[in-house]
């Protein structure tokens, strides 16, 4: 410069970079580490055989069984089978053909065949012009909680059988028991005014008066308890 050796010396400020890359690096940890099965796919197309995937976290092979290398270029339609919804699999379908995001619970099959139920959640992505490039799907184990869910319905309707059993058995004591035994008392209440000169006769009856009115207790009782 001037006849002198010189350097020419660029600056440009890449802080907004940095922290751009430090951001997406933030995010794929968070994403390889999330104990959710995180995948993402595709945009289109919503027909067969859909659209394909191109990225599954660490969560989803351990959920599933299938390694990233087996299910990259597939659909998620590999984790469907006979007792997947198809009412939900609709609703997904229904929901990412105006964009929108979904959330939904369904049956899903391992690479083993083994069944599981997921909290499926999916959400388009769109670049920087709006246009909707990629679907990105979050599934949550939920088989346990389902299981749950089954044994307490399983209980609720033994319980309403039990139920329903007591209010038959208290009606049968409180009506077909109770109406025999209240003749017996009063055909009882009878006798009190004959004289009965047979003193065995006399002492069956005592008898029969003292075992009848243990029944009437009994069923007494038993009526309070049922109530």
């Amino acid at each position: 410069f001037n006849g002198k050796k010189a350097e020419i010396v660029l600056a440009i400020d890449i802080t907004q970079k940095k922290e751009e890359e430090q951001r997406l690096k933030l995010l794929e940890s968070v994403i390889t580490n999330a104990t959710d099965s995180i995948l993402i796919t595709e945009a289109e197309p919503f027909d067969l055989p859909g659209p394909r995937i191109i990225y599954v976290n660490d969560a989803f092979s351990k959920m599933t069984g299938y390694t990233k290398e087996e299910v990259i270029g597939k659909t998620p339609r590999i984790l469907q089978g006979p007792k997947t919804s198809r009412k939900a699999s609709d609703k997904i379908r229904k929901a990412l053909e105006n964009w929108n995001s979904c959330e939904v619970e369904l049956m899903n099959y391992r690479k083993n065949g083994e069944e599981f139920w997921v909290n499926f959640t999916v959400i388009p992505s769109a670049n920087e012009k709006g246009w909707f490039t990629h679907l990105i799907a979050i599934e949550r184990d939920i088989t346990l909680r389902k299981k749950q869910e089954q044994e307490k319905e399983q209980l609720i309707r033994e319980l309403t059988q039990n139920i329903s059993d007591i209010r038959q058995f208290a009606y049968i004591t409180s009506h077909n028991l109770r109406a025999p035994l209240s003749n017996l008392l009063g055909l009882l209440n009878l006798t009190e005014d004959i004289v009965i000169e047979d003193e065995e006769l006399k002492e069956i009856l005592d008898g029969f008066k003292i075992s009848t009115n243990l029944l009437n207790n009994t069923v007494e009782d038993l009526i309070k308890i049922l109530i």
